[in-house]
């Protein structure tokens, strides 16, 4: 059944004439508000007052994937989470993982991934102009908390180095190094948007800022 949404995405590609690659831009992001609007940032406790995740029904490719926008920008402010896998790199990206203990939080990360994946459902046929069953999608999706209980969160990078600020509980901005492997942080994190490829559907969530 993989086989099958492959070939649909290597049609798709072939179809396609513009190919936007995937660049590093300095903050603001453009899915940033205007100067003097501000991003509603939310605590754990907080979480259902998020309702109605608006995502874009125009596919940006992105080298061999697609990306759909989250147009609902929001932050979340976690609660303690610890660092269960240091800075690593895949596929030209950096990430690390963190370990959540917090079951509100696992909740609403559960009920994104329900949510992107009726959208995938809803709109899968007529982006990719094809009557490929539905119901076979739900595979597809990595799950934004893996086995562990970890969620799996993409570091911003600028000129090829990481671009966070790391804070201590004294609010003052620390060194890079200072964030070791098990060490306990709240963190800022960001919903980007959904990306879409031939073997996965997953969301990308990005770190933004970190308080040890």
């Amino acid at each position: 059944m993989r086989f099958d949404i492959i070939l649909i995405l290597k049609k798709y590609n072939k179809m396609s004439n513009k190919e936007n690659e995937l660049k590093v831009e300095i903050k603001p992001k453009e899915n940033e508000p205007k100067e003097n609007e501000s991003i509603p940032i939310y605590k754990c406790n907080e979480l259902s007052d998020i309702n109605n995740i608006n995502f874009s029904k125009k596919l940006k490719q992105k080298n061999n994937s697609y990306f759909s926008k989250n147009k609902t920008d929001f932050l979340i402010q976690t609660d303690e989470m610890v660092c269960s896998k240091h800075f690593y790199k895949y596929k030209d990206k950096i990430y690390i993982n963190f370990e959540n203990n917090n079951e509100e939080f696992t909740q609403f990360i559960s009920n994104i991934d329900t949510q992107v994946l009726q959208f995938i459902k809803d709109n899968f046929n007529n982006w990719f102009n094809t009557d490929f069953n539905k119901e076979t999608i739900d595979e597809y999706l990595i799950p934004s908390l893996n086995d562990n209980n970890e969620i799996i969160l993409e570091i911003p990078t600028y000129n090829n180095k990481i671009d966070i600020s790391i804070y201590n509980k004294g609010k003052e901005l620390v060194d890079l190094n200072n964030l070791k492997p098990f060490i306990s942080s709240n963190n800022m994190i960001r919903l980007n948007g959904i990306f879409l490829d031939s073997n996965s559907i997953y969301c990308n969530w990005e770190l933004v800022q970190i308080l040890i």
